[in-house]
């Protein structure tokens, strides 16, 4: 992700997991940042800000909805 770039609300229909390779980035209102972990369970809603330019892993057993 570019740095400012905003991903907006969403939730997965199952378990996620996100890996924080490089950067910064703020993941509802909690500031992330290399090698930092978190774990969504299914439902959870959340979006993602960056705050730098970073890299992200994300894996997830099931499909994504945006809320709007």
């Amino acid at each position: 992700m570019k740095k400012g770039a905003h991903y907006p609300q969403h939730k997965y229909q199952g378990h996620a997991e996100i890996m924080i390779l490089n950067g910064q980035v703020l993941i509802s209102g909690v500031e992330l940042s290399k090698g930092d972990y978190l774990h969504t369970r299914r439902g959870e809603a959340h979006d993602i800000v960056a705050l730098t330019d970073a890299e992200l892993f994300i894996s997830t057993e099931q499909a994504m909805t945006l809320i709007t």
